[in-house]
């Protein structure tokens, strides 16, 4: 038997209980906002990571001109934080296409891309706008892609999951003050 009154009280219920009830529906929706904010980020990284692997997947329409490029150098990009200096790295590309000298600077920086100075390797060059290429072996992109959707994902799919369970918490709680 339920003894809800017309104030959103519990009819015969002490008043703690009421105040408890009222509380944990109170809470119950502020703690979702906040799960809220938390899937739109992660909402963010899903689609960023989505529109990476779309881009990389655009590139290799795009470049249909098979040549050969050395990596001839890397760019290095260092990151200070608390625990102290973290050095990254980015190919640089050389390659010819119809008797032209092109360089071409990786935009994605990693600890290690498995690509060494020297190496030779495939390029495809978009035949349109020859600055802009494809490199198979350069998976650094697609991985930086891949890992953004599968953060995205996880965040989404915790949180989805804890305010099932915070939810349910609550909803038991409340029930037992209902009778």
């Amino acid at each position: 038997m339920r003894y809800e009154n017309n104030n959103g009280g519990f009819g015969d219920a002490p008043i703690d209980m009421q105040k408890a009830a009222r509380a944990a529906k109170a809470f119950s929706w502020v703690f979702s906002i906040k799960y809220f904010f938390v899937i739109i980020v992660a909402a963010v990284f899903l689609i960023a990571g989505c529109y990476i692997i779309a881009d990389n997947n655009r590139d290799k329409r795009e470049c249909t001109e098979l040549t050969r490029g050395t990596v001839v150098e890397f760019t290095e990009w260092v990151h200070h934080d608390d625990d102290g200096e973290r050095v990254t790295y980015a190919p640089v590309f050389s390659y010819s296409y119809n008797g032209k000298e092109y360089r071409y600077k990786g935009t994605d920086y990693s600890t290690g891309s498995g690509l060494y100075e020297g190496q030779e390797l495939d390029v495809y060059v978009d035949p349109s706008d020859p600055a802009h290429i494809y490199v198979p072996e350069y998976r650094t992109v697609k991985k930086t892609g891949i890992s953004f959707v599968v953060m995205g994902s996880l965040l989404i799919a915790l949180m989805i999951v804890l305010i099932i369970v915070e939810r349910r918490k609550i909803s038991r709680g409340i029930a037992m003050y209902e009778y």
